[in-house]
């Protein structure tokens, strides 16, 4: 089945067999052999649908083991080194940072390996079970004191720095919705690890370590505009090219590689 996969992805490369994948892709009968070939990484029209589709195996967040990310926490990708940059530089004058998704606490022991996190900032992870549980567990162990942990978005308003590393692909709303909500939104907002795409938004599944996720791939003038909608403009940006997110039979709708942004909020008047 990989070899079938490969063959198809070079294939999409020349346009006689780009235009017959199309027709195959677009006649409901030849549906059965596309699941054949490329499994659960197909688009979906939801979330729902997709967990749907997933049913026979392990689905949702929730359901990933604790331990899987633990082994991450010292793992980072040349294409992380731009976040951890600019974090830096903004923690001289920030006092506390909100991480959404950050797990167990990931982002925080593995970016401390190689840049200065002050002793007074206050850096909380938002998660869910599992990962919360097991996240003020090991901090404990790891007698990382200044790291705390919540189940709730809300508690990222008024936070001088919001990170979301690898973790808004996962959610259904778009990123820009959730900070319109908040009354005092972080002036500060760096994102990564974030699939893009340039075509429409479109919904497929990830395996995790065995568990599938449905994640969200979307459009990237779409993603920007939510920011930019939310009172952010943007700063700086950067690619993750070491990640990528594949659906064999839609590589003109899979995210090639990951990326990066760092956003700062527009003065109110």
């Amino acid at each position: 089945m990989t070899t079938a996969v490969g063959f198809l992805q070079s294939a999409w490369q020349f346009r006689p067999a780009r235009k017959a994948i199309e027709i195959l892709r677009e006649f409901g009968h030849f549906q059965p052999l596309i699941r054949r070939v490329s499994g659960y990484r197909v688009p979906y029209v939801s979330f729902a649908e997709a967990r749907r589709a997933a049913a026979q195996k392990t689905v949702g967040y929730e359901t990933c083991k604790p331990d899987l990310y633990s082994a991450f926490t010292e793992a980072l990708l040349p294409g992380d080194y731009q976040a951890m940059f600019w974090l830096q530089q903004l923690f001289a004058n920030a006092s506390n940072l909100f991480d959404f998704g950050g797990n167990i606490g990931t982002q925080f022991y593995s970016y401390s390996r190689y840049i200065s996190i002050p002793p007074t900032l206050t850096w909380k992870v938002c998660d869910i079970d599992p990962f919360v549980q097991y996240g003020i567990e090991l901090a404990g162990v790891r007698s990382a004191s200044q790291l705390k942990f919540t189940y709730s978005i809300s508690e990222g308003d008024g936070a001088d720095i919001f990170l979301a590393s690898g973790s808004l692909h996962y959610l259904e709303e778009i990123v820009g919705a959730a900070l319109k909500r908040m009354t005092q939104p972080p002036p500060h907002l760096i994102v990564n690890r974030v699939p893009l795409i340039d075509q429409p938004t479109t919904v497929t599944l990830q395996d995790i370590g065995g568990t599938l996720l449905p994640c969200v791939l979307w459009n990237r003038d779409e993603f920007l505009r939510s920011v930019g909608d939310a009172g952010y403009t943007l700063r700086d940006s950067w690619t993750i090219a070491e990640l990528r997110c594949a659906m064999p039979l839609y590589p003109d709708r899979s995210a090639q590689q990951y990326c990066g942004f760092y956003f700062i909020r527009k003065p109110t008047s």
